[in-house]
């Protein structure tokens, strides 16, 4: 079994545009540099409706495990130390980084996924918010190689979501 401090954990429905996309540029512009500085670090990918092209492609990429859908997702975040959510594109409230600060996982998000957020959250205090490709890398590699940092952004992840968010006036409108 993998220890969770290298597990990174991206999860969405791949059957939507702006998830596949946004883990495909992942895929192929910012896991290289991780994995070529983090060789034993694993991206966990939960989520079904990839095409089965697509999914033949992906599962060559060294240190990429697609899941497909996860029964027990509860269970995928606690053995995460990091989530990500590369969108670049789409409209509508990204639930991804709710769900994500509510796990209770630091999280490196696009500023386009941050966009809605943009007073809740805090890049470096409870969240890492990258600007391009090149600062995803970073700011990944920043949780992998530091556990005070992840565990600091963990816990002001729950922080803001128990002063700020009101989660419960959230879901009830997807509900």
């Amino acid at each position: 079994m993998i220890p969770p401090e290298k597990i990174v954990l991206f999860e969405g429905l791949l059957s939507n545009p702006p998830n596949f996309e946004g883990l495909g540029r992942f895929l192929t512009e910012i896991w290289p540099k991780i994995i070529e500085k983090h060789p034993e670090t694993r991206l966990r990918v939960a989520g079904h409706g990839l095409q089965a092209e697509q999914r033949e492609k992906w599962s060559k990429i060294p240190q990429v495990e697609l899941l497909g859908f996860v029964s027990d997702l509860v269970a995928e975040y606690n053995q995460s130390r990091a989530v990500i959510v590369p969108i670049y594109t789409g409209s509508g409230t990204n639930i991804k980084v709710l769900e994500a600060m509510q796990m209770g996982r630091p999280c490196v998000i696009t500023n386009f996924a941050a966009k809605g957020f943009e007073t809740l959250l805090q890049d470096g205090k409870n969240i890492l918010i990258a600007q391009n490709d090149a600062e995803f890398a970073q700011k990944l590699q920043k949780l992998l190689e530091n556990h005070d940092i992840s565990a600091q952004i963990a816990k002001k992840d729950i922080q803001t979501q128990l002063k700020s968010i009101p989660f419960d006036a959230i879901l009830s409108k997807f509900l």
